[in-house]
């Protein structure tokens, strides 16, 4: 299953909230990691609160949009800026806010023109840097305009602007994957991605496509990622296909279809971990039964092997 997991390092766990990052988790936590998760939820809901009881919580409540307006206008400092972005986002993510149409268009004007403002620079860092993903996660919390509004224009205009494999490039991309309905030119600069030659800008195309809320869309592209999968970079292959196991069922592959693409005997720890995943995702069958019988009493990795026991037990339990 595809979950959204918050790494606990506090840096990361700053990173993950701005930016929305995921990866896939497929197996049962320890009881420590389970702690740490139940100790991070409480800290984000008391993070939200702090949010909705401050200045900004409660101009969104009341619709004080020129009080919004004016903190990213005039902001007394970079950091007061960071703040005003981060705390937007928890209220937001809340959906506690009294916003007409018109308000939130003027919120999202002013943060499109604090993106202009900055330009593509890569050298922006520190809390402006910050504040620009936060600036676009805070647009990503408000709905999608049509394919030809002003607004997708500007948008695109930004990701032209950004220099293609940049951090900012693939912030402003994944914000407009997540638009519905999606435009024809990000639909194919996502495509064009997976198949890059640089494993790192395929990786985060591939993590794109892995978000994206069009289904439509989504299926449509892994389908030409499958029929391409020869020119992936073989460094993303491991994750191009969880991403084909996970939609097995849109996409009709059947479970040879995709075990064939799992290299055998298994070349690395990646893909091993890809192996176990795909058993647990779409079955096993008979051809699949010695490589994770090999795995259950050998792998060097003890959660390893606990899945693969877990598999043939509850095999062996479903054959009684």
């Amino acid at each position: 299953m595809n979950k959204k997991w918050l790494s606990l390092g506090g840096a990361l766990i700053l990173a993950a909230v701005a930016t929305g990052v995921y990866l896939f988790k497929t197996y049962r936590t320890s009881s420590m990691q389970q702690s740490g998760i139940k100790e991070l939820d409480e800290l984000l809901r008391q993070r939200a609160e702090q949010a909705q009881k401050s200045k900004v919580g409660q101009a969104y409540s009341s619709g004080d949009v020129n009080y919004l307006v004016e903190r990213v206008k005039t902001p007394k400092s970079d950091q007061e800026l960071e703040d005003f972005f981060r705390d937007s986002i928890f209220v937001l993510d809340r959906k506690d806010f009294q916003l007409t149409e018109e308000k939130v268009a003027t919120i999202k004007d002013v943060t499109f023109s604090y993106l202009e403002s900055l330009g593509s620079s890569e050298s922006v860092a520190g809390s402006k840097a910050k504040s620009r993903a936060l600036a676009i996660r805070v647009l990503s919390k408000f709905p999608t305009s049509t394919i030809d509004s002003p607004e997708r224009k500007r948008l695109l205009a930004l990701i032209d602007g950004a220099g293609a494999g940049s951090n900012l490039y693939f912030m402003l991309l994944d914000y407009a994957a997540s638009q519905k309905p999606m435009d024809p030119k990000v639909i194919a600069l996502v495509e064009k991605g997976v198949l890059h030659k640089e494993p790192n800008f395929a990786q985060q195309a591939l993590q794109i496509l892995g978000r994206m809320p069009d289904s439509k869309v989504q299926i449509d592209l892994l389908k030409k990622a499958h029929d391409g999968f020869s020119r992936v970079a073989s460094e993303v292959r491991p994750l191009l296909v969880k991403l084909l196991i996970l939609h097995a069922p849109a996409l009709k592959f059947s479970q040879d279809q995709l075990f064939r693409l799992i290299p055998s005997p298994l070349e690395s720890s990646v893909w091993t971990d890809v192996f176990v995943f795909a058993c647990e995702n779409i079955g096993f069958a008979e051809p699949q039964r010695p490589t994770l019988q090999a795995l259950a009493n050998k792998a060097d990795d003890e959660m390893l092997v606990q899945r693969a026991r877990n598999l043939l037990v509850q095999r062996s339990g479903a054959s009684e």
